[in-house]
Formats: C-alpha cells, structure tokens, sequence
C-alpha cells in the first residue's frame, strides 16, 4: 500500500513522502463486492447505467467485482434486449448470483403467424359473405361474415397476446 501511495505520489508530482492525506478521494481503494454469476450458457448480466440504458457485465458463468449495496440488475440473451429485474438486489461480497432467463421468442413468431392466419381467415369469410349476397343467398352471406368476424376476433386477441409477450428473468442470490 505504501509503495502504490509512493508511485501515486510520484505521478501527481507530490514532494516528500506520501501519507493517505496526500491522496485524492478519486485514487482511493474502493471496495468492491466479489460475486459469481451462474445461469444457462450465454446469459448476459447486465447493470443500468443510469441514463435509461445498460451495461453488460458478464456472459454467464463468470465471476465479477461489483460495487456493494443495492444495484439494479437484468438479463438477456443473444441479441434480445435485456430484461430488467423487478427490484435492486443488495451484493454483499462473496454473493453467488444464479438468473434464469426465458426466451418467449417462438411465442412471439406463433403470434404472428395466428395473426397473418387471421387476415386469411377474415378474407375467406368476407369472400364467401359477399359470394353469398351475390348469388342471393341471405343464410350463406351473413354465415360467412360471421364466421370471417369471429376469426378475426378470437384469432386477432390470441395472435396480439402471443406476439406482444416478453422474455421472463430472475436472479436469485444464494
């Protein structure tokens, strides 16, 4: 410690010998929480950066230097955004971080293929309504525009449902 406070010293330009007064708060040793972070391969640990965005800290597993205290945390995957974890976890050194991270991708992409299956089936039952109307048949037009209403609304709330889902995360600390 007396060495580094000497070289620091020598670097700022300090004359005579250096005593923990002469050093700015800025160069002083912070302390730091020592944690592992263990999920699936490939989750990223990262910590807000306070500005409304993140930074990546690590690829699961890995170990990290944290600052300690309460620090708001998320996880991600490949290139998804990372998912914000609800409330600020309290590191204490030596803390072991396990997160789980599911991806709600393939529950997205059905989302969206129910909701291109909808406008098909909305067109169909549009088609066969104004076919029926045309050849003057009131049973079969206003069947088919019953039915081309009812697909778009059970299809169009399913297929938003699906497609609008997020990633769920969750860290716990052991």
């Amino acid at each position: 410690m007396t060495l580094r406070l000497i070289a620091l010293s020598w670097v700022l330009g300090i004359a005579g010998t250096a005593s923990a007064q002469d050093v700015p708060e800025a160069y002083a040793a912070a302390s730091y929480a020592h944690v592992t972070f263990e999920a699936d391969v490939g989750v990223v640990l990262s910590r807000s950066d306070g500005h409304g965005g993140w930074e990546a800290l690590g690829i699961s597993p890995c170990d990290l230097a944290l600052p300690p205290g309460a620090i708001d945390l998320a996880l991600s995957h490949a290139n998804r955004p990372p998912v914000r974890i609800p409330i600020a976890l309290d590191l204490t050194d030596g803390a072991r971080l396990v997160g789980h991270y599911e991806s709600r991708q393939t529950y997205r992409e059905l989302g969206v293929g129910i909701l291109f299956g909808t406008i098909v089936g909305v067109l169909i039952g549009i088609a066969i309504g104004v076919g029926g109307f045309v050849a003057g048949s009131l049973d079969v037009g206003l069947g088919g525009l019953i039915a081309g209403a009812s697909v778009g609304v059970v299809g169009g709330a399913t297929g938003i449902a699906l497609a609008t889902l997020d990633d769920i995360a969750t860290i716990e600390i052991l």
